[in-house]
């Protein structure tokens, strides 16, 4: 490089600093001078809750509150502001917040918007300024109808203009197959759909500078799924419930709810392997293989509401489809003689370990029901949906606004509250109380008179000044004249009197029980009557004696100890644990209370007894108490078991008599005739009943 390149880099390195120059003070960043425009503070969204979410600083997903209605509160506040001096604050009265580009026709609610703002004075650029809002914004109702849209972006319409809707759900559909392509299991519902809109929050600074900040929200995958049991006015899961897709899943989305039913449907496999094969052979002689998942079909597992609703036509308003808790299998043949077998899936399912809580074969289907959902299931409703409510309102107080110093952080009613004037000709100027050096400059000292300690040079006094003397105003200056100071015969240096004056009178004395005392240098209450010991024992009991004087030595007395029937010495305080108790108060496993009386505490252990345990029937709807828990589980004639509290169960196993009307014979019934209906009885057939 030559020499020209290197001046040429010197002068354009000037030039830039001089043009930098220019440009600062142009823009007013000196913080010096003060001068020049105000730049506007930056602020953010610090926390907000949306319709049923929880409250957050991060998270942009949510539900709404209801169907038709999504409440919100949010707080807006200022960012980190290096230089205050150079900044411009928001004008409280130019806030406003709005709602823009919201999914499914999302509008804010006409006058529900609320705002406020709470923390130091906003003109202050504190951090702990926040500018609230609470309001809600209007959703597009569900009505189980949806909108057309054309490829140009707009709607089908009526012949009237008014927009067309059709039912989500039509013949040949194939928005919600259960195709095992996921691709092809697309939600319809809000048209497929994820709920959004974004808050705005606006305002200007006091220089006129425009501010504002957006806060972006939108549901996730997980969220657009509960915003269907929102939607269908259901309990809605948390998040936390919701796993990936797996076997089990026959909605439209990629999380589902699945209550261990891989195991459930295993247990119920189990229970017909036990039953309907194990140790038997098909028609031909050939012995039954075990059954596995493989050999089943699935009909229908987790459903989410919209699928459970409009495409599944259920009929249960608490569908544990819905929940994760049931699976629908279609039938098979289970003994080896061909046929579906679906009433004996049906009492493989009653008798799977978990028991399922209930199963069934619907009329004109060709599978089988079974769900393990909790006990009481169906009676759970909907939460009612969160109401917010904006914080206390803030208060315009005011810092000591010292001129210069900076030691006042107390919040004042105004900025000159700490600046006072001394009083007299003493001094005569001002200054800020809250300075500590300050203030002792300009208070008015006194002397005072002070006894030696006890012990050392009696009855001799001093005259000592607690702080320097007064601050002393001449013509030009303020100065502070030192204390004389003396020493006392052990030492200690006190303050001399400035003036003369006379000794002090002689301590007045006082006659004691324990002697001759000067007033103050003992305390009185040394001297006094005392009412009671509170010196205490190895036992913990207290001192008896009463009437003594702590300046003179008294001898303690205790309450006599007791020798129990342990053998023990106690006191009258724990008497009761040594005395005969009236029964045990332990429980055993089943909450039962013993039942052994007259024993002592502080004895060995003693034998607990109790009552013969209470059995409960160990099937669900059998709830009386039993002997056994298996005492109503009986066998029929026929060799086959069931429980006798079961109606349904017991009546499938009675057996029964047929009577002819014309003749008044009696005949016995088949024990399970082809159908439920009452038979007709035949004289000529024997001891059967005949087939309708």
């Amino acid at each position: 490089m030559n020499r020209k390149f290197y001046i040429f880099c010197i002068f354009l390195l000037a030039f830039s600093i001089v043009f930098r120059g220019f440009s600062y003070l142009e823009t007013g960043s000196s913080s010096e001078s003060g001068s020049g425009s105000k730049v506007e503070p930056p602020v953010a969204f610090k926390k907000w809750r949306i319709g049923r979410s929880p409250e957050t600083t991060s998270s942009k997903t949510f539900i709404t509150s209801t169907q038709e209605l999504c409440r919100f509160s949010a707080s807006v506040g200022y960012g980190e502001i290096a230089n205050k001096a150079n900044t411009s604050p928001i004008d409280l009265s130019s806030v406003a917040w709005s709602v823009t580009e919201g999914s499914n026709e999302i509008a804010l609610k006409e006058g529900s918007v609320q705002h406020n703002w709470s923390g130091p004075n906003p003109a202050r650029l504190d951090s702990t300024t926040r500018f609230n809002v609470v309001g809600a914004v209007t959703v597009e109702k569900v009505v189980g109808r949806r909108k057309i849209l054309k490829k140009d972006g707009t709607y089908v319409k009526n012949k009237d203009g008014s927009i067309k809707l059709v039912p989500y759900y039509t013949k040949g559909s194939t928005a919600c197959t259960t195709d095992a392509n996921r691709a092809n299991r697309v939600p319809v519902l809000r048209g497929g759909t994820k709920m959004k809109f974004k808050l705005k929050f606006s305002a200007q600074t006091e220089a006129g500078q425009p501010v504002s900040a957006v806060l972006a929200l939108e549901a996730d995958d997980k969220d657009q799924l509960r915003q269907e049991y929102v939607d269908y006015d259901r309990p809605i899961p948390s998040r936390d419930d919701f796993t990936g897709e797996d076997t089990y899943d026959f909605g439209h989305y990629t999380n589902m709810l699945n209550e261990s039913l891989d195991d459930n449907f295993q247990n119920w496999i189990d229970s017909m392997n036990k039953r309907e094969r194990k140790g038997k052979k098909d028609k031909d002689g050939n012995p039954l293989s075990m059954l596995t998942k493989a050999d089943f079909t699935l009909n229908s597992g987790f459903r989410q509401p919209h699928h459970n609703f409009d495409h599944g036509r259920s009929t249960a308003l608490l569908s544990p489809h819905m929940y994760g808790y049931a699976l629908d299998v279609n039938g098979r043949d289970l003994d080896g003689k061909g046929g579906a077998d679906q009433s004996k899936m049906v009492e493989a399912a009653r008798n799977a370990n978990p028991r399922a809580r209930w199963s069934q074969q619907y009329s004109g289907k060709s599978h089988v029901h079974a769900d393990w959902a909790p006990t009481g299931w169906g009676s759970g409703s909907i939460s009612s949906a969160p109401t917010f409510s904006l914080p206390p309102a803030g208060t315009d107080t005011v810092a000591c606004d010292m001129q210069t110093e900076n030691n006042c952080r107390v919040q004042v009613s105004s900025a000159s509250e700490h600046s006072v004037t001394c009083p007299g000709n003493n001094c005569g100027d001002t200054y800020w109380t809250c300075d500590s050096d300050d203030y002792d400059e300009h208070r008015l000292r006194t002397c005072n008179w002070e006894r030696l300690p006890l012990g050392r040079v009696c009855n001799q006094t001093w005259r000592f000044c607690e702080y320097p003397v007064e601050k002393i105003r001449d013509a030009n200056h303020l100065h502070t004249r030192g204390p004389r100071c003396l020493t006392d015969p052990n030492g200690f240096r006190h303050c001399a009197e400035r003036n003369t004056q006379t000794t002090p009178p002689p301590p007045a004395t006082v006659t004691y029980a324990c002697g001759v005392h000067d007033v103050g240098l003992d305390p009185v209450s040394s001297h006094a009557l005392q009412a009671s010991c509170s010196v205490t024992d190895s036992h913990g009991q207290q001192c008896t004696v009463t009437g003594f004087y702590n300046c003179l030595s008294h001898t303690h007395q205790y309450p006599a100890l007791i020798t129990g029937a342990c053998g023990h010495t106690y006191t009258s305080a724990n008497a009761s644990l040594h005395a005969p108790q009236a029964s045990c108060s332990v429980l055993n496993a089943n909450g039962d209370s013993c039942t052994v009386t007259d024993f002592y505490n502080c004895l060995s252990p003693h034998t607990h007894q109790y009552p013969a345990p209470v059995i409960i029937c160990a099937r669900r709807p059998c709830n009386d108490v039993v002997g056994t828990a298996m005492e109503h589980w009986v066998t029929c004639s026929a060799g086959h078991a069931h429980w006798s509290c079961h109606p349904w169960h017991e009546n499938h196993h009675k057996v029964r008599t047929c009577r002819r009307a014309a003749c008044g014979q009696s005949w016995q019934r088949c024990a399970r005739p082809a159908n439920d209906r009452t038979p007709d009885c035949l004289a000529s057939v024997g001891n059967k009943c005949a087939a309708i």
